[in-house]
C-alpha cells in the first residue's frame, strides 16, 4: 500500500485525473502464462467493437484523457445508457470514499 500512496501523491495532493474500468485481468494473467486466449490475440489485445466495454469514472477536476485512448479502451463515462445492458456495469453496492489518504 505505500508503494502505492507514494505513487499517486505528488505534493501532498492525489494525482489522479480519471479512472478507467477495465475488464481485463483475467487476459493479463493468461497472456503472461503464455496459455492461448480463446477472443484475443494476445494479454494487451483490448478486443474488438463487440468486446464488452470498460468504465469512465470521471474525477472532480484532472486533465481530459484523450479522445483516441477512450475510443481504443471502449472506455464509457458510468452513467452511459449502453453500459445498462450489461448487468455487470449495474451497481449493486456503493462505496464512499470521504477525505484523501491517510498520513504517513
Amino acid at each position: 500500500m505505500e508503494q502505492t500512496q507514494n505513487w499517486i501523491k505528488l505534493g501532498g495532493k492525489v494525482n489522479v485525473d480519471k479512472v478507467i474500468l477495465i475488464r481485463h485481468m483475467n487476459y493479463f494473467v493468461e497472456g503472461a502464462a503464455e496459455r492461448p486466449l480463446a477472443d484475443r490475440e494476445h494479454g494487451m489485445d483490448f478486443g474488438g467493437p463487440h468486446a464488452l466495454p470498460n468504465v469512465l469514472c470521471e474525477g472532480h477536476g484532472g486533465r481530459p484523457i484523450p479522445q483516441f485512448v477512450l475510443d481504443v479502451l471502449r472506455a464509457y463515462p458510468h452513467d452511459d445508457p449502453r453500459l445498462r445492458m450489461f448487468a455487470e456495469y449495474n451497481p449493486q453496492d456503493m462505496i464512499f470514499w470521504f477525505g484523501g489518504l491517510p498520513q504517513e
